[in-house]
Formats: C-alpha cells, sequence, structure tokens
C-alpha cells in the first residue's frame, strides 16, 4: 500500500469513528430513534410464544440465544432458504471460488476466509433471505428485545472456509465491536450444523 493512502486509511479510520462516536452518543441515540420507541410504547400487540420468550430471555440474560430455525419459520420457509443456498452454490463463479485453493493470510484485514454468495439485486420482499430476515416473529424478538420498532438493515450468505487449526486471527475472527449501532440484533442461520 502506498505511503500517502496509508495515511488517507488512517485519517478516514479516525474520522468514521469519532463520527460513530456521536451518531451513538445517548442523547443523538435516543433523538434519532424516538419514532420507533414512540409507536413500540403504544402498541399493545407485544404477545410472544414461548420460544420467542425463551429467546428473548436468554439474548438479556446472556447477550447471545439459539434456536432450531424451524422453531421459527415453517418447514416450507426453510426449504426455500435451503433451495436458494443450492442455487447459489451452483452459480458458476461461486462455484469456481470454492474449487480454488485458498491460501490462508496471515496478515489480512479483509474476510478472505468468507465467500459472499448473495445475488446483489434490488430489494425484494418475496426473496427468501428478505422473508426470513423480516419474519414477524423475529421482528417481534427485536422490537421487544430493544423496546421500540427495529430498523432492517440487510442481509449477508456467507460460505466460511475451514481455516487450518492453529492459523492466525485475522479480522473479524478476532475479538471485534462492531460500529453498527447502539443496539442491534443479528441473526445467524447454519445451513450445516457446527460442533464448534
Amino acid at each position: 500500500m502506498k505511503p500517502l493512502q496509508k495515511i488517507f486509511d488512517r485519517i478516514h479510520h479516525h474520522l468514521r469513528f469519532k463520527y460513530h462516536a456521536i451518531r451513538m452518543s445517548k442523547p443523538v441515540w435516543l433523538l434519532t430513534n424516538r419514532k420507533g420507541r414512540a409507536l413500540f410504547r403504544n402498541d399493545v400487540r407485544h404477545n410472544l410464544n414461548a420460544i420467542q420468550e425463551k429467546i428473548l430471555h436468554d439474548l438479556k440474560k446472556n447477550g447471545i440465544a439459539f434456536a432450531h430455525i424451524t422453531e421459527i419459520i415453517s418447514a416450507e420457509e426453510w426449504l426455500n432458504l435451503q433451495s436458494y443456498l443450492k442455487s447459489r452454490l451452483q452459480n458458476p463463479a461461486i462455484a469456481k471460488q470454492l474449487n480454488t485453493p485458498h491460501h490462508y493470510k496471515t496478515d489480512a484485514e479483509d474476510k478472505y476466509y468468507n465467500i459472499d454468495l448473495f445475488d446483489k439485486v434490488r430489494l425484494d420482499l418475496m426473496h427468501p433471505t428478505t422473508k426470513w430476515a423480516l419474519n414477524e416473529k423475529i421482528l417481534e424478538i427485536a422490537s421487544v428485545y430493544m423496546n421500540m420498532y427495529t430498523k432492517f438493515r440487510g442481509t449477508r450468505m456467507w460460505v466460511s472456509l475451514p481455516i487450518p487449526e492453529g492459523s492466525k486471527a485475522v479480522a473479524s475472527q478476532r475479538w471485534h465491536r462492531d460500529v453498527d449501532d447502539r443496539q442491534l440484533m443479528k441473526t445467524f442461520v447454519y445451513f450445516e450444523d457446527v460442533d464448534e
């Protein structure tokens, strides 16, 4: 990387964090989210089912919760998500990436270990990943967890490549703090069982 580019990147990084510190300060955050908080307070329809209550309890207690996906969405919706995944894996460009030997980087700042499967299309409310992200049960959990109506930020779908044991952690594999928002809830769906 050129020296001037390094300087620019450092300044940009510093300014980005300063902006987020101001944007996420409590007074500014309360001001920018006042409508979602007021609408939520005035809505009395916050009836969660048993699995939603369990997820909410675990989120509040541990900051993380686990559930089987079919406890949240229907078997048909789960099959649609799986079908979409299979169709993306059959895409020639993605198949080529998956079949290319990967060299594990020790100084990488990018997520070289993830292959992005998401097709870059406009927001489609009928798209399986959008339907998952905007599922009413998930939105209800998020809203009650945050005491406000939440904002949808987007979806991603990756294949995470196995990293050799003992490899140095890089990028988001290291402990880090996202600067997305003061409060947020992310959902992760594993299409294959993960034991560790």
